[in-house]
């Protein structure tokens, strides 16, 4: 019962940060926050190897001998909430587009970077969720690469706010 209520809880909250770009009209104290917010729920899928921060809790929870990373493809809390596991496919899908599409509208609003910056920030989220769940040592390489990208835009959006 517990397990239901955080895996609701879970999908509840993915959905709504997906969601804030398209529902919310532009400000910026609110688009700062979600940006920062949205860096560091990257920086954790890079840290866990592609693992939710929520996912590897519940994971560890249910197997304290877990270790983060080895089973991202296991969409057990959002199987859970949508009674299917290839409705919870397509809604993590959702999740996926909606967040590299609302991140690119909150940071062209925000309008603190060049929008070739941000192009390349989309892209290669893209290509981060589109090779997350092929293991290779390119995964490594890339994971660096792109870490080191999104604290570029996280020292951008912080040095922005102070100017």
């Amino acid at each position: 019962m517990t397990q239901h209520v955080i895996n609701q809880i879970h999908v509840l909250i993915s959905l709504s940060a997906v969601t804030y770009p398209f529902v919310f009209k532009a400000n910026a104290s609110n688009d700062f926050i979600y940006i920062i917010l949205l860096l560091m729920v990257l920086y954790s899928y890079i840290i866990l190897q592609g693992e939710c921060f929520i996912s590897y809790v519940i994971k560890k929870y249910n197997d304290p001998k877990y270790v983060a990373g080895t089973d991202i493809s296991v969409l057990d809390d959002f199987s859970d909430v949508f009674k299917n596991k290839t409705f919870a496919s397509y809604a993590i899908s959702y999740i996926i587009v909606a967040l590299v599409i609302g991140s690119f509208i909150a940071l062209k609003r925000y309008n603190f970077i060049n929008i070739y910056y941000i192009y390349l920030f989309s892209v290669l989220l893209c290509i981060y969720f589109f090779i997350l769940r092929t293991p290779s040592l390119y995964n490594v390489y890339f994971n660096i690469v792109f870490m080191i990208y999104v604290t570029f835009i996280l020292y951008k959006v912080i040095m922005t706010r102070h100017q």
